[in-house]
Order: structure tokens, then C-alpha cells, then sequence
């Protein structure tokens, strides 16, 4: 099956990725001595740089891979060259413009190394996903992983500060994006920009550019929500510590979800299907997803001095909180796809302008009791809102969803013990058990379907 073949083809350069991942990061602090205070400074450079890129293209990639039809060679080249136009225009400026008004010329001049190789790398990534090369795609991400540490190490043993990750980060785009442009390994070719092919573009995907546009914008900023309070209220260290633990597990995250995300939008808009078939493997996944979640949580008290040191330990204590919010993030997200293909990017955008007040709130009022529950009022709320997303993602799908919402809720309830410091926490390995069993009691009618699968091949 494609949709399989390909998810495969990007997990498995996402499990080269988060392998690396979990060895850059402890090489840094334990052999290079970078302070807690620098992954806080990167942090805030990458969400704020976040925020911009969520504006900057407008929406255009989405709205470009959603289009239910095979795009020709010279749409791809009118396409790529206004994407990088208006992408690289619009970002440059809102670098220089934040940097004017915090008064922060670094942030201008290491936005800019940062920014225009990440347009590239973007367009390269969603030329990619709109063909289907998720063969090369996977390519792509272990040759920007692989680089993005080798430079940050080499450079790192001379400086020890934001820039020098700064400056990996942008040598990983150019030199992924530029393996494959110079390769001739995609289609990818630039033209004189085209305004009719511009205003036609624009108009027959005017609600999802309007709304998307908006609904990414308030989805990237209230999700980097904890980066700007944390950092406003607390300090660099905490944010350092938050920062780690986020990487550590958005690393599990591309493994287990990513994968996903980059292969369903493209499957659910070119077939009812498909998108069918990918509903109804929703409950295998949160299942199959719960265990490996619950190892990082419950052991992050464990594996992060090993990995770091004892005076890191805080970064195990975050992980914990963060674990439910992005485990349930793992498996509902690759489903909001269904806002897109069904032209309800304006629901979707509402949901955010709500998801971000109340993020801001939770984020306010649990920074009065600490860093830790500040972090816990904003995950528990997170939780809940894709929970709301869920439900709507099933509707615009016509599949029903009460066992599935069900399940889900107790598997997050579960997730949210192992927070605990007592007993009650190994409450949460029950699902595991149920899981378990499951899976030996019906392995026989698991043998006979495979079984029947290679007797209809053969």
C-alpha cells in the first residue's frame, strides 16, 4: 500500500533522526559545557522565527498540496518561484521589523543566516510531498540531520554560544535543499513570475489562504506560548530546560507522528478512500503509540542525567508534564488534515483564537504556583483543544468517533499519572497491560489475516 510504503520511507529517517538527536544535545552540555541559558536563546530565536514563517508564505504550501489534482512540471515552476518570492519578502522584512522594535540586532542577523535557507528548504520538502517522493523526502531529513550536527559540533569546539547552533541549523537547509536541486533529483525549476497564475491561485484557494493563514498564525504563536512566558517570567535557564526537554521530545514526536502528518494530506485530498482507511486506523495508533510515550515519561528521571547531568535533572521533571500534551499532539494531529481537504480552515481558525486565550491564561495563572505548573495548566488545556479538533476531524470525515474520543481521554488520563511522585503513577502502565494482552489472545486471527493478505498477492 502507498500510504504505508511511504510513512515508512519518512519513519525511518525520522528514527535516524531522533537517534542523532538524543546524542547531539548531552555532546554539547556534557563534552562542550554549553550552558542551560544558550538552548534557552536558541529557543527563543526558533520560535520566534516560527511565528514569522507561519505568515510569511501565506498559507500557498498548504493550499498548493491540498488542490485534489497532479500538478504539470510549469505549474511547479510558477508555483516555486512565487512561493520563494513572497515567502522570502515577507519573512526578511519581519526579521528587520521585530529586531527594530526589540532593539535586538543579533536577532536581525541571525534571523537572516536562518530564515532564506529554511524558505529553501520548504519549498524543496513540499515539492517533494506533492509528488509523493517520500523516498528522497526521507533522503532529505537524514542529510539536514546529519549535517545540522556535524556543524554544530565543529563549530561549537571553537564557539559556545546561540550562533553557533544558529549557524548549523542553516548549513543543514542549504546543504539538504541543495543536494537535491543540484542532483536534478526533483522537478524543481523557477520561471518569470506569472501575476495571472498569482491571482488564480489566490482566488480558487481564497478561503483555505485567508483562513489557514490566520489559524497557523495563532497555532505556531500559541504553541511557542510557554518559550515567550517562560522567558518573561522566569528566566533563560528554565527556558533552557523547557527548550531541552521540547527537543527531546518533538524527536520522539517525528518518529512517531511526523511521519504521518507529512504522508495523510496528500493521500486525503486525492482520495475518499483513503482518507477512509487512515480514519480507521486511528485506534491502532493511539494504542501503538501509548507505551513508547509512557517510557520517556516514566523514565526521564533516569536517562536525563546519564544523558546530561545531575544539574539537568529539571529537564526530566518538564519532559513528564509535556508527555500527555504531545503524545495526544502525535496522534490526533496527522487527522486535522480533514479541516483542509474539506474547506473548513475558518472552524479551525476559530478553535485557535479560543486554544490561545486559554493558553494564555493557563500559562498566567499557573506561573503564580511555578515554572511546573504553569507547564502542566498549559498541557492539560493543549490536551483538551485537540480533543475538541479531534471530534471535528471525524465530522468533516462522516466517521464516527464516540469510541475512539473515549479511549483517547482515558489513555491521556493515564498519561497524566505518571506525573505523580507516588504510587498512583504505575497506574499508568495498566493500558500497557490491556495492550499486551490483547495482542497474544488474538494472535491467532492476527496470523490468519496475514495469512489471507498473502494468499490474495500470490
Amino acid at each position: 500500500m502507498g500510504i504505508v510504503r511511504d510513512a515508512g520511507y519518512v519513519l525511518v529517517s525520522n528514527i535516524i533522526t531522533i537517534a542523532v538527536t538524543f546524542l547531539y544535545y548531552p555532546l554539547l552540555v556534557k563534552f562542550y559545557g554549553f550552558p542551560s541559558e544558550v538552548f534557552g536563546s536558541f529557543q527563543y530565536i526558533q520560535s520566534t522565527l516560527g511565528v514569522i514563517a507561519s505568515f510569511s508564505v501565506i498559507a500557498m504550501d498548504t493550499a498548493y498540496v491540498s488542490e485534489g489534482k497532479v500538478h504539470s512540471e510549469q505549474e511547479r515552476a510558477k508555483f516555486a518561484t512565487w512561493f520563494l518570492l513572497i515567502g522570502i519578502i515577507i519573512k526578511s522584512s519581519s526579521i528587520l521589523f521585530w529586531a527594530f522594535l526589540t532593539k535586538d540586532i543579533s536577532f536581525a542577523v541571525l534571523g537572516l543566516i536562518i530564515g532564506f535557507p529554511q524558505m529553501l528548504s520548504i519549498m524543496v520538502q513540499l515539492v517533494l510531498r506533492d509528488q509523493k517522493d517520500f523516498k528522497l523526502l526521507s533522503t532529505v531529513i537524514i542529510l539536514q540531520s546529519a549535517t545540522n550536527v556535524a556543524t554544530g559540533l565543529l563549530i561549537g569546539f571553537f564557539v559556545r554560544n546561540e550562533a553557533s547552533l544558529v549557524l548549523a541549523s542553516s548549513m543543514s537547509f542549504l546543504v539538504s535543499s541543495g543536494y537535491v536541486i543540484l542532483k536534478s533529483k526533483i522537478g524543481l525549476r523557477f520561471s518569470k513570475p506569472d501575476r495571472s497564475f498569482l491571482r488564480g491561485f489566490l482566488r480558487d484557494n481564497s478561503n483555505l489562504v485567508i483562513f489557514q493563514t490566520g489559524s497557523s498564525v495563532l497555532n505556531t504563536f500559541s504553541f511557542n506560548l510557554p518559550v515567550f512566558i517562560l522567558r518573561v517570567l522566569f528566566d533563560d535557564v528554565i527556558l533552557g530546560f523547557y527548550s531541552l526537554a521540547y527537543r527531546l521530545i518533538l524527536a520522539v514526536n517525528r518518529v512517531m507522528s511526523q511521519a504521518l502528518a507529512q504522508t495523510f494530506l496528500p493521500y486525503f485530498s486525492k482520495s475518499r478512500d483513503d482518507e477512509l482507511r487512515i480514519f480507521g486506523w486511528f485506534p491502532v495508533l493511539a494504542l501503538g503509540f501509548y507505551p513508547i510515550y509512557l517510557l520517556v515519561s516514566l523514565f526521564s528521571d533516569w536517562y536525563i542525567p546519564i544523558l546530561f547531568t545531575q544539574e539537568f535533572g529539571e529537564v526530566g521533571k518538564i519532559i513528564k508534564i509535556l508527555i500527555p500534551w504531545q503524545y495526544t499532539v502525535a496522534v490526533i494531529s496527522p487527522y486535522t488534515s480533514s479541516f483542509l481537504v474539506h474547506k473548513k480552515a475558518n472552524v479551525g481558525l476559530w478553535i485557535n483564537i479560543l486554544l490561545l486565550g486559554a493558553r494564555i491564561g493557563s500559562l498566567v495563572l499557573g506561573a503564580s504556583f511555578g515554572h511546573r505548573m504553569a507547564l502542566l495548566f498549559f498541557s492539560m488545556i493543549s490536551t483538551l483543544f485537540f480533543n475538541i479538533m479531534m471530534i471535528y476531524s471525524f465530522k468533516y470525515a462522516v466517521v464516527r468517533c464516540n469510541r475512539d474520543v473515549s479511549m483517547i481521554i482515558l489513555l491521556q488520563i493515564s498519561m497524566y499519572l505518571a506525573v505523580l511522585d507516588n504510587v498512583f503513577r504505575w497506574i499508568s502502565i495498566l493500558p500497557c497491560v490491556i495492550l499486551i494482552y490483547s495482542v497474544f489472545s488474538k494472535r491467532d486471527s492476527f496470523k490468519q489475516i496475514m495469512m489471507s493478505i498473502k494468499r490474495k498477492r500470490t
